[in-house]
């Protein structure tokens, strides 16, 4: 899925604007692409695209979809699976629910913190303390909401956003590049609830590329919320609290989104060495940063159908690729 990752984002990124700029796409849409795969005992590949010509090695919850979509097709069938996405094997177990929902539980390459308590230098905000982590695909900033002022509260999106974006572009910017995160996740202190820890969350997602956003206007620095918990967020924060000493091997953690949805994580167990090395020599992969008690972790979440679409593009269609943005919602 690695060349098929690279051969639409240098060939076929066209696809991606007509599906998710307007007026077929909105913000916050992300689309995946399902391929055949090569690889023996595996069901189906995918690849994911979201808004700003971003499409992450892994996304958690765009992984739940797809298998969601796929058992619906009659792709695959109730009980265990493999898949595979660009950053490597996922496994699946899916499950029916008495009321008919559909439970998927994710099990993705490992994930490690790489950095704790690192400090950083934000225009208009000030110091900012952050961890770095490798979230089973992503590169992420997790950042503790109440330490800059936060709540995090639908109410509050549009703070959420600037200051998130802020801190991920002075992050960029002030790591070295191999160690830079790619997006950012606020988090606030988890509570002991029975024998589980329980969290919120709410990342934080670009729409427009690095240069699009200029520290002499604040109101550049744009972007949009995931509405899910977000998985590979989910395995950083996780990755985060087990180097901290917080969160125990085998212990559940049941991670809260801005708009009250929620997945349960567990760390299965550490990672071996080999398995952090597969990560290491894969040309396709960023440098591997120096882990922290690395973890294999799994996220447990639901998915639901809500539209079965057919998307055209007439011929004298003046925007092929979409509207361009407008910087009104975007």
């Amino acid at each position: 899925m690695r060349e098929q990752r690279k051969k639409l984002l240098t060939q076929h990124d066209d696809i991606r604007k007509l599906l998710l700029h307007e007026p077929r796409g909105y913000p916050a849409q992300n689309v995946n692409f399902i391929y055949e795969s090569q690889l023996q005992g595996v069901a189906a590949g995918f690849v994911i695209a979201e808004q700003g010509a971003i499409y992450p090695y892994m996304s958690g919850h765009n992984a739940m979809c797809v298998a969601r979509v796929l058992l619906e097709t009659g792709k695959v069938s109730e009980g265990r699976f493999a898949l595979e996405a660009p950053v490597g094997i996922v496994c699946f177990e899916v499950r029916r629910e008495p009321d008919h929902a559909v439970s998927i539980r994710l099990e993705p390459p490992p994930a490690y913190a790489y950095e704790i308590d690192a400090k950083i230098q934000v225009p208009h905000i000030g110091q900012v303390t952050i961890d770095l982590a490798w979230g089973s695909g992503m590169r992420y900033a997790v950042v503790d909401a109440t330490k800059v002022g936060l709540a995090l509260d639908p109410s509050r999106g549009n703070d959420i956003v600037r200051i998130g974006e802020m801190i991920k572009t002075a992050a960029m910017q002030q790591c070295d590049v191999q160690f830079a995160p790619e997006i950012l996740v606020f988090t606030e202190p988890p509570i002991q609830e029975d024998n589980a820890l329980r969290g919120r969350n709410t990342v934080v997602m670009s729409n427009t590329l690095p240069e699009a956003k200029h520290w002499d206007k604040p109101n550049s620095f744009t972007g949009m919320l995931d509405r899910s918990p977000c998985g590979t967020g989910t395995c950083a924060v996780v990755a985060c609290l087990h180097a901290r000493g917080i969160l125990d091997i085998g212990q559940s953690f049941i991670h809260e989104s801005i708009i009250g949805s929620s997945f349960q994580a567990q760390i299965l167990r550490s990672a071996s060495d080999q398995e952090i090395q597969r990560i290491k020599i894969d040309p396709d992969l960023p440098p591997l940063m120096a882990p922290i008690y690395p973890i294999l972790p799994t996220v447990q979440g639901q998915a639901w159908i809500t539209a079965h679409s057919t998307i055209i593009l007439e011929s004298s269609d003046p925007f092929p690729k979409g509207i361009p943005h407008v910087h009104d919602i975007w």
